[in-house]
């Protein structure tokens, strides 16, 4: 199934983007994309719906995506701590 953020109804672009802040967060907490995942899956296993098992794999890629872009570490000259 290919699911973009674009083809989503309304309904589901809500969903998805309440699950995306929260990834992003965990993202940005060091909690690893491939746990995420692994997660999901289980969930998947234990009867979530497809659809909302595509919703979260969906928002894991967005929300990792997004946090790395938004975490970059800079060093100063000078400002060691040593």
């Amino acid at each position: 199934m290919k699911l973009r953020f674009g083809d989503l109804d309304r309904s589901g672009r809500d969903t998805v983007s309440g699950l995306i802040l929260g990834y992003e967060a965990d993202a940005l907490q060091g909690i690893k994309k491939i746990e995420q995942i692994e997660r999901a899956c289980l969930w998947r296993r234990r009867g979530w719906s497809k659809m909302m098992y595509h919703y979260h794999i969906l928002a894991i890629f967005i929300g990792y995506a997004q946090a790395r872009r938004k975490s970059r570490t800079i060093e100063l000259p000078g400002m060691g701590g040593y």
